[in-house]
């Protein structure tokens, strides 16, 4: 079968959750069927040579269609006039809909797959079996970062809340598939059917996150795309409220906080204690440096990978029940807390305890090799175009 997918992103590097969960995927897709990527990228974003070899190894053909920074502006104006969700005007272009009608026509694909609803308006009308993946509940997203937020800022969220959650629901009819990360997200699609969306859940690359025995170098670690506000909120939780109650027991505590893009509120966190190191080529290190693993997420909605990335790497992991809805993880392979003090006290036992945290490791592995190899998560969106 031919599968043209359609993405806002080139899927690589995997600095992101989408980038992470389509490049997967393709993988997956690619050993049953014929794979046409097309790709949106900006012009200031240069998909590097390398990463493009990459992906030739799983697709038949790759499209990347450039769009320029004076069309964001421009629809961000129109955005005012307009009742779609705000990050689908943000990516939305009528010369690249040609683009992308005229590539379809010729490649005349089986079936479209479409990944997030801001590329859903691209392809909506086309007259061909198609899938889109929500991923992650966007509208909800956006309602818990606005509770979050500075007055007017919560103005904006909580219109693009109420924009969000009806496209979510008017682009359902136009698709014959639909796809999401979790039951907890698929609850947030308000619509009559949405009990027919399939649940396919991220994977891990237990191959590829293996544990190396290197010298502990921190005691906590948070990882992240440091421009991302969920993880932004996540950071500064952490450092401001939690790390304080762990420095009474451990004065001299290392925090590490890695990934890319930290925006000048995370950077300013460093201290004797604290480092940021933005950007790190193999993201692997981290965890092999770092004790406990902490996503003390408080808005934000999805699997979080790098729990899963955490657990396969062997760091004992601490989180919040918003994570754990999504992830599943049994009490005995991971520590919930709901405030600071809960958070603290489990990093605080964690540390002191060293049979407490091998037993919640290797459970947490088990747990991991068993229900999130990406082959196995894979699998209905694989019956999918199977039917």
């Amino acid at each position: 079968m031919k599968i043209f997918i359609l993405t806002t992103r080139f899927p690589y590097p995997l600095d992101k959750g989408d980038k992470l969960r389509i490049f997967n995927q393709i993988k997956i897709l690619s050993k049953f069927h014929k794979v046409y990527l097309c790709s949106l990228n900006f012009y200031n974003n240069k998909v590097k040579k390398n990463y493009i070899e990459l992906l030739e190894n799983y697709c038949e053909e790759i499209h990347i269609i450039n769009t320029s920074n004076f069309s964001v502006i421009k629809n961000i104006l129109l955005s005012l006039f307009n009742k779609l969700p705000f990050q689908t005007i943000f990516f939305y272009n009528k010369k690249i809909k040609k683009l992308i009608h005229s590539l379809i026509n010729k490649i005349k694909p089986d079936h479209i797959y479409c990944q997030l609803t801001r590329a859903g308006e691209y392809v909506k009308d086309v007259k061909i079996n198609k899938t889109i993946d929500y991923m992650d509940t966007f509208s909800i997203g956006m309602k818990r970062i606005g509770k979050k937020s500075s007055f007017l800022k919560r103005i904006v969220y909580n219109i693009e809340y109420n924009r969000q959650r009806n496209y979510e629901s008017k682009l359902f009819d136009y698709f014959d598939y639909h796809t999401i990360t979790s039951k907890e997200d698929k609850k947030y699609i308000h619509h009559k059917m949405n009990s027919k969306i399939k649940i396919v859940k991220n994977g891990i690359d237990a191959n590829f996150f293996l544990k190396e025995n290197k010298k502990k170098i921190f005691d906590i670690l948070f990882v992240g795309n440091m421009s991302y506000e969920p993880n932004i909120d996540a950071a500064i939780f952490l450092t401001t409220k939690i790390i304080p109650k762990i420095k009474i027991i451990f004065p001299n505590i290392k925090l590490l906080i890695a990934g890319t893009n930290p925006v000048k509120r995370i950077v300013q966190l460093k201290n004797d204690n604290i480092v940021v190191s933005g950007w790190m080529d193999d993201i692997r290190h981290a965890y092999n440096i770092s004790n406990i693993f902490i996503a003390p997420m408080r808005i934000g909605t999805g699997i979080q990978n790098k729990v899963l990335e955490a657990m396969a790497m062997k760091n004992a992991c601490v989180t919040t029940k918003i994570v754990n809805l999504s992830i599943e993880a049994p009490h005995n392979a991971i520590k919930i807390g709901e405030n600071s003090n809960e958070l603290a006290n489990h990093c605080i036992n964690l540390l002191q305890d060293k049979k407490m945290k091998e037993k919640q490791i290797n459970e947490a592995y088990k747990y991991i090799k068993s229900e999130y190899n990406w082959e196995k998560t894979s699998t209905p969106l694989l019956n999918i175009f199977k039917n």
